[in-house]
């Protein structure tokens, strides 16, 4: 099955967290390289089965949705296609914003909070957070550097927040094995 992504660190995740749900089925993550660009990747017109989507939700979870339903109606009226919206399914934000939530030092992200207040910032960035939390576990702050056991331990795939993920995962990979 085909899952495509905006970017290289969703198709790095993503291939993390299938082998820690030990998923074996044979998946190809394709990278579209931003939310705007199904509408470039022409595998889309060859794809007769079902293919999955899982983009960032961004700050408008509904629109974030009617973008993807819209380029992929122009491509393939008839496609067969399940979406996923980071972080969760339901809420605005991104794939750091997922990682901001199953971190297993939860102290660290206290410290951002008296750092935003330090600096009078009234938010940074889940992505700034994300560098610096990887920085202060003594991770490289590129994902793609990182060993799967090392990230492992800076993050807990276990964790609640990661559910629906994990079933819309199961559900679409497990059962067309």
């Amino acid at each position: 099955m085909k899952i495509f992504v905006e970017g290289e660190s969703d198709r790095i995740f993503l291939n993390l967290y299938l082998r820690y749900l030990n998923i074996n089925k044979q998946t190809e993550i394709v990278v579209v390289d931003g939310k705007d660009n199904i509408i470039h990747k022409n595998e889309i017109e060859k794809i007769e089965n079902k293919f999955l989507i899982i983009f960032d939700a961004d700050n408008d979870f509904e629109t974030a949705k009617n973008n993807i339903k819209g380029q992929i109606s122009q491509i393939n009226s008839n496609a067969q296609y399940e979406i996923f919206l980071f972080p969760n399914d339901k809420d605005t934000g991104n794939l750091e914003t997922l990682y901001a939530k199953i971190v297993t030092n939860a102290e660290f992200i206290g410290c951002f909070e008296k750092y935003e207040a330090c600096i009078g910032k009234k938010k940074l960035s889940d992505k700034s957070k994300l560098f610096a939390y990887l920085e202060a576990c003594n991770l490289s702050t590129k994902i793609d550097k990182i060993k799967s056991d090392q990230l492992k331990q800076a993050f807990d795939f276990g964790h609640d927040y990661i559910n629906p993920l994990e079933k819309f995962l199961l559900n679409n990979l497990r059962n067309s094995q």
